[in-house]
């Protein structure tokens, strides 16, 4: 068995999940021959390797006289010994280390390459990967990367240091439940000065590469609070105020008393009864572009064969209702809404909409 290849480890981190789980939570009690291959499998990413498995629990059946009638491709690994009840337990008696392959180190010192990591950690463990992986046989500039399916969003290091600093800013006042006070510019040049929130939590979206602030607010405008999501990059001023602040004391007055079910009030804005229904003809490559850009959304998907639609269904929250549109405009014909009412009809005014604007441009 090849538990050590440079490129890929698959097997080894089956196995170093199993033996580090068993090892802490000692949690073999009845360790026949099917639970082991339960718990084999339970931590298994991918399709059960049917070889792997008897190469790993049959030792007996490996050392008898019919070994040499048997054709196996690797050798056999003792981890785990079978005594005369078949019961396993472990050869080993402390935990296995991470050991990443060739491809995961060459891909780490890749990511370093980028400026934008410097938003993600502190100069001290960049610069310890860094001496860490110096010796590793890969250089590649950043130029040449090829980049599928992804937003460009383009940061250079100091706009990387200045979002770490918003970003560490804001987790001290989750960690803290203090509220922030901040200006922000859109992508369009709208402004926003003098914004109170209560942040709640940071969401990464790897599509687009950035940091969003989900928070709660008060809005003047309707006289309600409610549940926003910024980008971080969009934030250009951030401060940390408390409760005691008289100069906005009326507006965090009226947030507080939402501090305490925040968990819930954030959930009910959640559309779990009436999700957006979508269908989708997989034309064009629409299908995983529809998976890849509602990923960060719970769904729930099925396929028509008797039609050959695929039918997907998003749950997503009121601050998300904008952007979700646009994403669907961004999908073309091979994708029809069919609930809710609100959201259909808002895209066909809006494919209405351009398509006059398009017939006057002619």
């Amino acid at each position: 068995m090849e538990l050590f290849n440079k490129m890929q480890n698959v097997h080894y981190r089956v196995l170093y999940k199993m033996i580090n789980d068993i090892i802490a939570y000692d949690s073999i009690k009845e360790n026949n021959k099917n639970i082991m291959i339960d718990m084999l499998r339970n931590r298994q990413s991918y399709e059960p390797d049917f070889e792997f498995e008897k190469e790993l629990l049959e030792i007996e059946e490996s050392e008898s006289k019919n070994y040499e009638k048997e054709k196996h491709e690797y050798p056999y690994i003792k981890l785990f010994k079978k005594d005369k009840n078949n019961k396993y337990s472990l050869t080993v008696d402390s935990s296995m280390p991470i050991i990443l392959s060739k491809l995961e180190l060459q891909w780490l010192k890749m990511m370093l390459l980028d400026d934008r990591i410097y938003s993600h950690l502190d100069d001290e463990l960049i610069n310890k990967l860094k001496y860490k992986l110096e010796k590793i046989d890969f250089d590649v500039d950043s130029d040449f990367w090829i980049k599928k399916n992804v937003d460009d969003y383009n940061a250079d290091k100091d706009e990387s240091f200045r979002l770490k600093g918003v970003i560490e800013l804001i987790k001290k006042c989750i960690s803290e439940k203090k509220y922030i006070v901040y200006d922000s510019k859109t992508g369009k040049g709208n402004e926003y000065k003098d914004k109170i929130a209560f942040p709640y939590r940071i969401e990464y979206s790897v599509r687009n590469q950035s940091y969003k602030l989900i928070s709660l607010i008060y809005d003047d405008k309707y006289n309600e609070n409610r549940i926003i999501k910024i980008s971080l990059k969009n934030i250009t001023i951030v401060k940390v105020i408390d409760d005691k602040v008289c100069k906005y004391a009326e507006y965090i007055d009226k947030i507080k008393e939402y501090i305490p079910k925040i968990n819930e009030f954030y959930e009910k804005k959640k559309h779990i009864n009436d999700p957006i229904e979508l269908e989708i003809i997989d034309e064009k490559n629409t299908l995983d572009r529809c998976f890849h850009i509602f990923s960060y959304h719970d769904k729930q998907a099925y396929y028509d064969s008797k039609n050959n639609i695929h039918n997907l269904k998003i749950f997503y929250y009121d601050f998300d209702k904008e952007e979700i549109i646009k994403d669907i405009l961004s999908l073309g014909s091979c994708v029809i809404v069919k609930k809710p009412e609100e959201i259909k009809n808002t895209v066909i005014e809006r494919i209405k909409k351009s398509y006059l604007s398009y017939s006057e441009d002619k």
